[in-house]
């Protein structure tokens, strides 16, 4: 604001429209005139009544350009509001992304997938010590992981991988942007990583567990994740 309010007699109207269009974008709630007057310097204040002609224009520039954002007057302020037409649209967008809560338990089995990745249920259930079944259920279908194959070990249990979601619903550019191990509680930081061979291995030796896991997955992903037991 500095930029635009150097001396008066270099703040121009468009330079005001401007600052007053920046506040009512990130308001989340109404703004009146008294409130954007005193954004300005002392000794640049417009008065009140060029407040309300400014936020006029603006309006009317929102209209005549078929805008999808209105400036709406709304308990002696003035908020900006996406326009009535556009409602289906962002009501569906909100439907098809909404803030997903994930348990705490979820949460520990959202991480040893994502640290160990590719990982069988019975690797996770090892680590964390209690059936998984449900839990990884519950991210299956919220997108957050998915099955990319199956281990080539008695009773061919299903492999769990994350998600393009999982990185968007994070934050993150790719799997190589995931904190250090250390800073996660979940994970013992002594406890060896295994690497896929490794793993194999351990399904190997857990012949009894795996051909278990094999008789309750069923032969495709989405029975997979129909099936699994109810448990968060």
């Amino acid at each position: 604001m500095d930029s635009l309010f150097r001396k008066e007699t270099e703040t121009t109207r468009e330079d005001l429209k401007a600052v007053f269009e920046a506040i009512l974008f990130v308001a989340k709630r109404p703004v009146t005139v008294k409130e954007l007057r005193r954004l300005c310097p002392e000794g640049m204040r417009p008065k009140e009544t060029e407040i309300a002609a400014i936020i006029e224009e603006l309006k009317i520039e929102y209209i005549q350009t078929r805008r999808s954002f209105r400036i709406l007057e709304i308990a002696d302020g003035y908020q900006m509001r996406t326009s009535p037409d556009f409602a289906p649209y962002i009501s569906q967008f909100f439907e098809l992304n909404k803030a997903e809560n994930i348990s705490q338990p979820a949460l520990e089995t959202l991480a040893i997938i994502a640290y160990r990745q590719p990982i069988t249920k019975a690797v996770i259930e090892g680590v964390r010590g209690v059936d998984c079944g449900g839990v990884i259920k519950s991210l299956y279908e919220k997108g957050l992981v998915k099955i990319a194959g199956r281990l080539e070990v008695p009773g061919r249990p299903f492999i769990y991988t994350t998600t393009e979601r999982f990185l968007e619903h994070f934050g993150l550019r790719n799997i190589d942007d995931l904190p250090h191990r250390g800073e996660l509680s979940v994970l013992d930081e002594n406890q060896e990583t295994l690497d896929f061979n490794s793993r194999k291995k351990n399904e190997e030796e857990g012949k009894e567990k795996t051909e278990n896991d094999g008789r309750e997955e069923p032969e495709t992903a989405a029975g997979d994740a129909e099936r699994e037991d109810q448990q968060d």
